[in-house]
């Protein structure tokens, strides 16, 4: 599942200080960055010496990848693309998991599966998806305010 969202800009503002900002930000925020030409390509960081649990929880707070760029065709635009990819496919584990648990105390009847798999696996996508939105675009607008 991508995502695009495109944020009108001052043109004063359409340097490599935004994007440089950009960068810092999201590497204060546990992402990792690689400027590659005028791209700030981004994922999010596991620590190596993190606990299980911690592990689960940095796979659930919407682990995204993506990549920020200012649009030279139509100048004013900063684009930001984000992938969603591997949180949907942590979401899909942990809600057939939990799906298989509860049918599994009802003797494996499969309409208990479905009923409670579903509603997690929907709504830990939605939440995901909605604050790595809301958190990206708060990013933005703070490096903006910073610049100008």
């Amino acid at each position: 599942m991508n995502y695009t969202f495109r944020q009108k800009i001052p043109r004063e503002l359409m340097t490599d200080d935004l994007l440089s900002l950009l960068e810092l930000e999201l590497n204060q925020r546990r992402y990792g960055t690689e400027r590659t030409g005028d791209r700030l390509l981004f994922k999010r960081k596991i620590s190596p010496v993190a606990s299980r649990f911690q592990i689960l929880v940095e796979l659930f707070r919407s682990l995204t990848t993506g990549q920020i760029y200012l649009d030279e065709n139509s100048p004013g635009l900063l684009i930001c693309c984000i992938s969603y990819l591997k949180h949907i496919v942590v979401c899909w584990v942990f809600g057939i998991t939990i799906g298989l648990m509860f049918s599994w105390l009802n003797g494996f009847y499969w309409l208990d599966f479905f009923k409670i798999a579903n509603p997690i696996i929907l709504l830990s996508v939605s939440v995901g998806v909605l604050n790595g939105n809301a958190r990206l675009k708060r990013l933005v607008s703070q490096a903006m305010e910073k610049i100008s």
